[in-house]
């Protein structure tokens, strides 16, 4: 395969994984409000459950609640 092709692949996977992460936060977001947990619980469990910092984790919270 050629090193085009092979950095076309490379950049779908990496697309793909990228996306597949934003839809699991989005779920961790999505199942903690409707458990009636608060925002703050909701951001340690992205934390637990993705390699993000609190920052990013609030921000995602805060985008997807």
């Amino acid at each position: 395969m050629c090193n085009a092709l092979k950095e076309l692949v490379n950049e779908g996977v990496q697309t793909g994984i990228q996306k597949g992460r934003l839809e699991g936060i989005q779920a961790i977001v999505r199942t903690c409000k409707s458990l009636n947990l608060d925002e703050k619980s909701t951001v340690n469990n992205v934390m637990q459950e993705f390699p993000v910092s609190e920052e990013e984790a609030t921000a995602y919270v805060k985008k997807y609640w």
